[in-house]
């Protein structure tokens, strides 16, 4: 193609010489050779060009055809590649599953041995985190290997206790059992033969022996009441306690329906609130109202008009409090203890045993019971039921007493 691009240049350059050496007032003459021979340098360069776009083509369809084998052999092999990295990564999935099943069986079985009271197997050595899984199950199990040994321990004294406690209570009822019926009898016979010494012989008797007689009298009559209220300060302490939600605010109300044949004649300004309901036994708390009633009616009779007040604080602390004769902290250790007094007899009757009674009731239910008072101010006492939140004895002002401990 350059040759004949040569030579096509040729003859054109050698047509325009040959054109310019005319005279321009000598007409044109034409140059035949010339033109014919441009003419089939001009058909042989493009018979050139045509072989050449023809060989272009072939190379272009040899070429095509290399590629389209070339792509086909490269997606097989893409696909092949990906086929066996999905074998390969199943493969490497099951292998690495099945050695997971196998270890998680073994610490399965492991359990299983642990759990039928077989000792605990040490784990075998590894970092990875299923040994590390392994290890802290090993360490869990000889934990509660150790804290079921200590459990065993405690059940077997606890088994110890239950048959002490029993041999107590058999203790107990056969002390009740005589002090119902033994002592009884005696106190029956000194009762008996001073009441027919009083009858048969009192006229002849003289004033002195009379009174003495009557002493005996109103003594054992005494020492009935409080082995009455000895038994029923035991029974507190025995028997299942009966829970349920409780209006105590008709419980209050109910039992100051029945104090009234022994406050006949009284002025009492009572002032109930709100007391809610609390899940309780009834028939214990209706005796713990009652005993502190009947406490705030009994000291509070020498003021010309009595102020009993029951309520519930804000904290969920019950009190019942009056306007009667009080008594001096200093001595209030004795308050709460069985047949303990502040007072003489002379001045107020009883036995001692109604608060014995009412903290023996509130510690059955899980709380607490205190007071507050001082000399001519009346007195207050609180308690609470299963109250964690309650006041504590460390937690009171220096004036409260706190009855936590059992009644002696």
């Amino acid at each position: 193609m350059d040759r004949l691009a040569q030579h096509k240049l040729q003859i054109a350059a050698a047509v325009i010489a040959g054109t310019r050496a005319t005279s321009s007032q000598q007409p044109a003459r034409p140059q035949l050779p010339a033109v014919i021979e441009g003419k089939q340098v001009m058909d042989a360069e493009r018979q050139q060009l045509a072989q050449f776009m023809a060989t272009e083509n072939d190379l272009l369809t040899v070429r095509s055809t290399a590629l389209q084998q070339q792509w086909r052999r490269s997606t097989w092999v893409l696909w092949g590649s990906t086929l066996i990295s999905i074998i390969g990564g199943v493969l490497a999935v099951l292998l690495f599953s099945h050695s997971i099943t196998g270890r998680l069986v073994e610490i399965a079985a492991r359990g299983a041995r642990f759990a039928a009271g077989l000792p605990a197997e040490a784990p075998p050595a590894g970092r990875d985190e299923i040994s590390h899984l392994e290890h802290q199950l090993h360490n869990a199990y000889e934990l509660v290997a150790a804290r079921t040994g200590e459990l065993q321990l405690t059940e077997t004294s606890l088994r110890q206790r239950n048959a002490e406690l029993a041999v107590s209570n058999g203790e107990l009822e056969a002390f009740s059992y005589s002090v119902s019926h033994d002592l009884r009898a005696p106190l029956r016979h000194i009762d008996g033969y001073s009441k027919i010494l009083m009858e048969d012989f009192g006229p002849r008797l003289e004033p002195e022996a009379q009174r003495l007689l009557g002493v005996i009298r109103e003594a054992t009559g005494q020492m009935s009441q409080l082995i009455d209220a000895l038994l029923r300060f035991a029974r507190l302490g025995r028997g299942s306690m009966r829970r349920s939600v409780t209006d105590l605010g008709a419980l209050v109300k109910a039992e100051i329906g029945r104090l009234e044949p022994d406050t006949h004649g009284r002025q009492i300004d009572w002032r109930m609130g709100a007391l809610g309901f609390a899940e309780c036994d009834s028939e214990l708390m209706r005796q713990v109202f009652a005993n502190l009633l009947t406490n705030a009616i009994k000291y509070s009779r020498g003021q010309p008009r009595s102020v009993i007040e029951i309520g519930r604080q804000t904290d969920g602390v019950f009190f019942v409090r009056d306007n009667g004769v009080g008594f001096d902290m200093k001595y209030a250790d004795k308050l709460f203890g069985l047949f303990q007094r502040l007072h003489r007899q002379q001045e107020f009757e009883g036995i001692g045993l109604g608060l014995a009674a009412a903290a023996r009731i509130v510690r059955r239910h899980g709380g607490r019971i205190w007071a507050k008072a001082a000399p001519g101010s009346g007195a207050t006492f609180f308690f609470s039921l299963d109250d964690e939140e309650a006041a504590s004895p460390a937690s009171l002002p220096a004036n409260h007493l706190v009855a936590t401990g059992e009644a002696s």
